[in-house]
């Protein structure tokens, strides 16, 4: 576990290096790439690329805007949405401040978790961010992508189940929520941001039917899914 934590405490001592004082750089574009997942349901999760800027005040409190596009969700395509969100960024925490936090992460996780080295690692890792910020924001779009056409799967000599998607209204709008963890090198932030995402319009039906061959359809299971998780990692650009 040590040469680890000395790995850690060198790439602190290269930032420090490497650093300006990050606190006077108001303004940021951020540029990052992850993963859009609905919660409620098994459908998978696809690309999410997201091009925002954002600008902050002396208090911590600020505003992001942007552009964000992701191929499928719940298999319909090309879905583009343009998020505004207010948001709060806690101080800058300098090289020292994150030695410190480094160390007291590890001795802590340590003491917890009996000597688990992945736990002690990862929660020292925690302490190389250096900013946090907060948002809460909305996101209005447009899904361009139709209904999809129907899957389906043989259960029996003279039935089998049919799976689709149905669009609703191609007009979207969600609420946001999440965090951004920033690991500052000179004005670049190396970003992790986690997010949750309610969307507050009716726009997807998820149908699954079981349908006999010679009398028709049996069933129709239908759900809405208006909770998704996102999880991004990229660069952001201060200035």
């Amino acid at each position: 576990m040590r040469p680890r934590l000395a790995i850690i405490f060198l790439c602190l001592s290269i930032f420090a290096n490497a650093q300006e004082n990050n606190r006077t750089y108001n303004s940021e574009v951020t540029l990052t790439a992850g993963l859009y997942a609905p919660l409620t349901q098994n459908n998978g999760s696809d690309l999410l690329l997201t091009l925002s800027y954002g600008h902050f005040f002396y208090n911590g409190l600020g505003y992001t805007a942007g552009i964000q596009y992701v191929p499928s969700v719940v298999n319909v395509n090309d879905i583009l949405g343009f998020p505004v969100a207010v948001a709060f960024r806690t101080g800058y925490k300098d090289a020292s401040e994150r030695f410190e936090s480094v160390a007291g992460n590890a001795a802590r996780s340590a003491r917890i978790n009996g000597g688990d080295n992945q736990n002690t690692l990862a929660n020292a890792l925690l302490g190389l961010f250096n900013q946090t910020q907060f948002y809460l924001g909305v996101t209005p779009g447009y899904i361009f992508g139709e209904s999809t056409k129907v899957g389906w799967s043989k259960t029996g000599k003279l039935s089998h189940d049919e799976f689709w998607t149905e669009r609703k209204s191609p007009l979207y709008l969600s609420l946001d929520g999440g965090i951004a963890f920033n690991c500052s090198i000179w004005r670049i932030d190396l970003r992790l941001q986690p997010a949750v995402h309610y969307w507050l319009t009716n726009n997807l039906v998820t149908h699954a039917s079981v349908v006999d061959e010679i009398s028709g359809p049996l069933s129709d299971r239908t759900s809405t899914p208006r909770w998704f998780f996102s999880l991004s990692g990229g660069l952001s650009f201060r200035f």
